[in-house]
């Protein structure tokens, strides 16, 4: 249990919600030309009531799909004729196979749901794995434009990756993409966000900030 939070430019964790964003966003900004991937992951509390660490389970998807980011980020720049041979929906499922493959080696006990999302600037694209609800929306020109559907198998029970027989795969998610312009903000969240806000009241939020 121990730490209950740590925040980074990279990697960080509250509770049991945990993120992760890879070097490609400076400052919180992805230039044309660059790309990054980022994350969320909010680990199922009821597993307290087991003894299990809710929060673990989330902050170690996080941890392993950043590091999975940053290897295969290096083996692509290493190997320079083949820098776009794993792209977009191709590169976001490696890195989200990976990451969960982690947890099993690890035998890590708990669930979480996932949402990962790659940013091609180059390409002006968004990729995005959703399993769960947790899940993003992207902000432009102050209004929300488009927010990713949620996975539930019935009300107030979403998709969740986890060690259990139950759980959720990562080819379970649902795959997005989405073209993006100039000025687009991009927000995600796990549900407390999306419980709590509506899509109107997280972009005024979101374009305040960015107009500061």
């Amino acid at each position: 249990r121990g730490q209950r939070s740590r925040i980074t430019s990279t990697l960080g964790w509250g509770g049991e919600d945990a993120y992760f964003i890879t070097a490609g966003a400076s400052g919180g900004t992805v230039a044309a030309g660059r790309e990054c991937m980022m994350g969320v992951a909010d680990g199922v509390g009821s597993w307290e009531m087991s003894g299990i660490d809710a929060g673990k389970y989330s902050r170690s998807l996080m941890e392993a799909a950043l590091e999975s980011f940053t290897r295969l980020d290096a083996h692509e720049r290493g190997a320079d004729a083949h820098v776009d041979a794993i792209r977009g929906r191709q590169r976001l499922e490696t890195v989200v196979q990976r990451a969960w493959e982690r947890t099993v080696e690890a035998q890590i006990q708990g669930s979480s749901t996932l949402c990962v999302v790659h940013l091609d600037g180059a390409r002006a694209m968004l990729t995005s794995a959703n399993l769960g609800d947790s899940g993003f929306i992207i902000v432009r020109q102050a209004a929300p434009i488009f927010r990713s559907a949620q996975q539930e198998h019935n009300f107030g029970c979403p998709y969740q990756l986890g060690h259990h027989d139950a759980a959720s795969r990562p080819g379970d998610a649902q795959i997005t993409k989405v073209p993006v312009e100039p000025g687009d903000v991009l927000v995600m969240g796990t549900d407390g966000l999306w419980d709590n806000l509506a899509d109107c009241e997280i972009a005024d939020a979101a374009t305040t900030i960015m107009d500061a």
